[in-house]
């Protein structure tokens, strides 16, 4: 049976190759619909229609690169993350403000350790959004030390099945029953424990704190 470190290579692995057969195909679209607009003739609001959803695509598909697959390419050092974190934001809020963010990560060590600490704070941040998904502010501390936090505020009470998969994935102590909504907090939890770092919760009225420490 593999390890859990076994585990989490395939899962990366996987998710690496997924996302790599499919940037090709999206950036296709992306350039057919430059060629319509180039050419003329073509409905504008189709033609917009077509290169926005195909932009939209790509940030995604880069952000899932960088979060869930192997932490080996680009997009992990911590301006990259920066970038791709808000661009995400933006496109998940669609035609609603987006929420703020402020980043503060410093990223010290080798390249092989910042990558890895950087794509557990990337997963952080998507666990809080889907545990508060009127998120309004997201904020990254990490100075590089023993600890790190992720903060989101907005109204209402956070959702309780992330944030039960995110300290069960960090504990060790999940399941296996795995679902859509929770599959990605419990690999959050995991990388965190990869990591060396533990996670606590913080729930207060209309905000979440999210905060890890190296040994638990």
């Amino acid at each position: 049976m593999p390890t859990e470190d076994q585990a989490l290579s395939l899962a990366q692995g996987l998710c690496t190759r997924l996302c790599h057969d499919l940037a090709g195909p999206v950036g296709a679209i992306g350039s057919g619909a430059e060629l319509l607009s180039e050419e003329g003739g073509a409905d504008p609001q189709v033609v917009a229609l077509l290169s926005d959803s195909a932009a939209s695509a790509t940030a995604r598909l880069r952000l899932l690169r960088a979060v869930l697959g192997a932490p080996t390419g680009r997009g992990l050092a911590p301006s990259e993350a920066k970038a791709l974190l808000a661009a995400h934001l933006m496109s998940r809020a669609g035609h609603a403000r987006a929420p703020s963010l402020d980043w503060g990560v410093v990223g010290t060590g080798d390249d092989d350790a910042i990558r890895a600490r950087v794509q557990v704070l990337l997963n952080l941040c998507l666990a809080a959004l889907d545990a508060v998904p009127r998120c309004e502010r997201l904020t990254v501390t990490d100075q590089g030390g023993g600890s790190f936090e992720v903060t989101a505020s907005g109204p209402g009470a956070p959702r309780e099945a992330p944030l039960g998969a995110l300290t069960d994935g960090a504990a060790g102590t999940d399941d296996g029953d795995l679902d859509p909504m929770t599959v990605q907090a419990v690999y959050a939890g995991r990388l965190t424990r990869a990591l060396g770092f533990g996670l606590r919760v913080e729930r207060l009225p209309g905000v979440l704190h999210i905060l890890g420490r190296a040994g638990g």
